[in-house]
């Protein structure tokens, strides 16, 4: 089958099966081949490694995942999509499973999955993201094509403008890197923004379920009201007279992810 990270195919495809892409679901689909290599040079998927898919669209980059021989678990909410998907890429690829679900409602973590990729919109990103984070599944390896104004904020420093709960949650896991930049140009139909590619690599030895449920806790009030200290915002994790080695009267957006971390870890001991 001829790559279909093209405008030809990806047209031909929808033509096909008298699709249209859908705005409610996000749909933009990549029909830039040299993006797709781009995120294989970086992802590097190996022989029988289990790499989860959230949003195949048209299959383009699970296409290039399947014939590096990768075991691919594709999950696509659209259900015209999955019958592409498996008229396509299933009678040719036998180490494809597509599951035709919404990704928030799957037990994803159950395939326990080295990697994780997906082309994610705007509105979903965030819990999506909050999700795979949460849970343990062993992920080593995430990336996501996301768009520019989220990249920013996935990406952005302690004190700045677009440092914030995503970023601190993000960062506790591991260092997120803008690979490229995309233009609207390479997508079909056109989005109105630009785009990024955004890998991120497990940095920490996993974080025992408790830590993380705390860790969460820790950053989604901090962050609740940001003018306010951290002595107020986690009043309600703090016991009477609880200390930590962090300065409870520091806001939280001047803390990193390491310091995070403490707090969790200190307030998962008292």
């Amino acid at each position: 089958m001829e790559k279909i990270a093209s405008i030809e195919i990806v047209k031909d495809l929808l033509l096909e099966y008298g699709l249209t892409a859908k705005k409610s679901f996000g749909q933009n689909f990549l029909i830039d081949f040299s993006t797709v290599e781009k995120i294989m040079a970086v992802l590097n998927p190996q022989k029988d490694e289990q790499i989860m898919e959230i949003g195949p669209g048209l299959g383009a980059l699970t296409q290039a995942l399947l014939e590096q021989d990768s075991k691919v678990v594709a999950i696509e909410l659209d259900r015209d999509l999955v019958k592409v998907l498996t008229d396509k890429l299933k009678p040719q690829y036998k180490k494809l499973t597509i599951i035709s679900s919404d990704f928030l409602k799957t037990d994803w973590e159950n395939y326990q999955p080295a990697k994780i990729v997906g082309n994610l919109p705007y509105y979903i990103t965030t819990p999506i993201i909050t999700e795979i984070l949460k849970k343990s599944s062993g992920t080593k390896t995430l990336l996501f094509t996301i768009q520019w104004e989220v990249a920013q904020k996935l990406t952005a420093r302690p004190a700045s403008k677009n440092y914030g709960f995503l970023s601190a949650a993000l960062q506790c896991f591991g260092e997120p890197k803008i690979i490229a930049k995309l233009p609207p140009n390479y997508f079909w139909p056109q989005p109105k923004v630009e785009s990024a590619i955004v890998l991120i690599e497990e940095r920490n030895p996993q974080l025992n379920l408790e830590t993380k449920a705390k860790l969460f806790r820790v950053l989604q009030l901090a962050f609740s009201k940001r003018r306010k200290t951290l002595q107020n915002n986690l009043a309600p994790l703090l016991g009477q007279g609880q200390s930590s080695s962090i300065d409870l009267k520091r806001r939280a957006e001047s803390l990193n992810y390491q310091e995070f971390l403490t707090l969790a870890e200190e307030l998962t001991k008292k």
